[in-house]
C-alpha cells in the first residue's frame, strides 16, 4: 500500500500487459464515487500523461471486486513525493527548490493551455521519478481536476488552437475542494474561482 484517499487506494503493482516493470496502481472504488467521475479521471489523465511533468499513464481496467467494481488505474511509480522529502532533508538548496519550482510551473502552465484546473496542487501530489532528484518531479493525483472550455477573442488569455480558454479568475467553479492549508480564499469560502487557485496552491 503505497497511499490511501477519499475514494480509493494506491498500491504497488506490476504491469502484466507491458514489460512486467512495476507501477503505481490506483483502485478506485465505484461505491464511492459516481461512474461518471471515475470515468472524467480517466479521460483527463489520458489526455495530459504524456507531458514530462505529468504522471505517466499505462491504462485503465475496470474490475469486478467484492464491493461491486472499481477502475484500476496503472501509472508510472514514482519513488517518494515532496512531503517526504521535505521530511527527510528538512532544507532544500536554493538551486535545488529552482529547479524543482520550474518543473512544477510548466506542468501547470501545460495543464492550463489544455484547460484543466488541478485543484489539489499539494506536497504530497509531487512526485519523484527519480530517488532525491527534483528535476524528476511530476504531479500526480488528478481526482479534483475539472476541465472548463469558455470562446475567447483576448489575445490575453492562454487559448488553444479551436479558441478556448480556461478562465484564470473565475468561472471554474465553487466547489470547496482539495486540502484546506493549500486552497485558495475563494475556494475555501466557495466563490466562483478559475485557474488562479493553482497557483495560490504553489
Amino acid at each position: 500500500l503505497l497511499g490511501r484517499g477519499a475514494f480509493g487506494s494506491v498500491y504497488t503493482a506490476s504491469d502484466t500487459e507491458g514489460a512486467g516493470e512495476a507501477v503505481a496502481a490506483k483502485v478506485i472504488e465505484a461505491s464511492l464515487m459516481t461512474w461518471e467521475k471515475i470515468l472524467y479521471e480517466v479521460r483527463l489523465l489520458s489526455k495530459v500523461a504524456h507531458h514530462e511533468g505529468i504522471i505517466g499513464m499505462h491504462g485503465a481496467h475496470e474490475v469486478a471486486n467484492a464491493n461491486g467494481r472499481c477502475v484500476v488505474i496503472l501509472m508510472e511509480l514514482g519513488t517518494s513525493n515532496l512531503l517526504e522529502l521535505l521530511t527527510r532533508k528538512s532544507v532544500l538548496a536554493e538551486a535545488e527548490a529552482l529547479r524543482m519550482f520550474r518543473e512544477v510551473v510548466s506542468a501547470v502552465e501545460f495543464l492550463h493551455t489544455q484547460r484543466i484546473a488541478h485543484r489539489d496542487l499539494k506536497l504530497e501530489n509531487l512526485l519523484l521519478k527519480q530517488q532525491d532528484d527534483l528535476s524528476s518531479v511530476v504531479i500526480a493525483d488528478f481526482g479534483l481536476a475539472k476541465r472548463c472550455r469558455e470562446k475567447t477573442t483576448s489575445s490575453k488569455k492562454v487559448v488553444s488552437s479551436d479558441g478556448e480558454y480556461l478562465p484564470h479568475a473565475k468561472g471554474v467553479d465553487d466547489s470547496a475542494v482539495g486540502t484546506p492549508v493549500y486552497a485558495a480564499p475563494e475556494v475555501v469560502e466557495q466563490k466562483s474561482y478559475g485557474a488562479a487557485v493553482d497557483m495560490w496552491s504553489l
